[in-house]
């Protein structure tokens, strides 16, 4: 057995330990990843709706609008410019288009969450191995003959004192 390090609990818990690492490590980097996407795609819908606003009575509507809702950026002002780019079509069409561009959004905010979800399922059966792993490890260790104990030895041990 190593030191009590968690360098030497990893070296101890063989090769469990290592995948559990790894799915740590890539939970952590995906974690990060979506953290900092979620903060650039986070835009405060009052100011939204605000550069919004001031271009609804303008000339210039369409065009003004584009360039405020692009300015302002994120998500919604993606799914608001995609509409507005097809201002002079049915609206049909440009609920079609916001929508479209609705579902890209959606699947770029998502993406890497199947990760994770994979992660927090796999992470605590590994766990649950390593300490059957370990248990099976410990009992061969007490036991270094090739035979096991016998059922009746198990009874008996079993039983409280």
């Amino acid at each position: 057995m190593s030191e009590h390090t968690l360098v030497g609990l990893v070296l101890d818990g063989g090769w469990v330990m290592w995948v559990l690492l790894v799915l740590s490590l890539a939970s952590l980097a995906v974690t990060v990843e979506r953290s900092w996407v979620l903060r650039r795609a986070r835009v405060p819908v009052p100011h939204l709706a605000d550069a919004l606003g001031r271009t609804v009575g303008s000339a210039l509507f369409p065009a003004a609008a584009l360039e405020a809702v692009q300015r302002v950026g994120g998500s919604a002002g993606r799914v608001l410019a995609a509409g507005l780019h097809r201002f002079d079509r049915s609206p049909t069409q440009i609920e079609t288009a916001m929508e479209r561009q609705g579902q890209a959004e959606l699947r770029r905010l998502q993406r890497g969450l199947g990760v994770l979800a994979s992660t927090s399922v796999t992470a605590p059966l590994l766990g649950f191995l390593g300490t059957v792993t370990g248990m099976i490890a410990s009992f061969g260790a007490r036991w270094p003959t090739s035979a096991p104990p016998t059922p009746r030895w198990w009874r008996k041990a079993s039983r409280r004192p």
